[in-house]
């Protein structure tokens, strides 16, 4: 199978998404206030990160993501 992704175009459907849904632009903040409160930005900027691993068998792609997620997990 040979595809390829237009990634400028994926990015900016996120952006749509999001400018489009406002729970996905809210924080909330715990121990700043006495109670809960959720903040709902104006707009958010995402990560995005491109890794390329099709050039990996389907097993070394599986543990490559295992450890990716694995990885950013632990960045949290």
């Amino acid at each position: 199978m040979s595809w390829s992704l237009d990634i400028d175009a994926f990015v900016q459907s996120w952006y749509g998404i999001l400018k489009r849904h406002s729970i996905l632009r809210s924080g909330f903040y715990y121990n700043e206030f006495k109670i809960p409160v959720q903040c709902v930005y104006h707009e958010v900027k995402i990560p995005v990160e491109i890794l390329d691993c099709s050039q990996l068998n389907k097993t070394e792609q599986e543990q490559y993501i295992r450890d990716y997620e694995s990885a950013d997990l632990k960045r949290l």
